[in-house]
């Protein structure tokens, strides 16, 4: 759609005339998120430092496969002592 015909639709959507337009991607995801959520996982959105993004990408993962594990103490890599989360 353009930026006008974005412009019109919410404009009715604002004045109740129309439902939102939903497309094709936004009811699959609706529908992974319910199942996820139907499932026990919730989602979780964070910033960290790029050099730790892997590390906490597999930590989400492990997380996922096995429900029995929690997360544990952080190595500092300054000082190399472990830290209580």
């Amino acid at each position: 759609m353009t930026k006008r015909s974005d412009e019109i639709a919410a404009a009715l959507q604002e004045a109740g005339r129309v439902h939102a337009i939903k497309s094709p991607s936004a009811t699959r995801q609706r529908a992974f998120k319910k199942r996820m959520s139907d499932d026990g996982f919730v989602q979780v959105t964070g910033w960290v430092r790029s050099h730790q993004a892997a590390d906490i990408a597999a930590l989400m993962k492990r997380l996922k496969e096995d429900t029995d594990l929690e997360p544990g103490p952080m190595r500092n890599t300054r000082t190399g002592r472990l830290e209580r989360v």
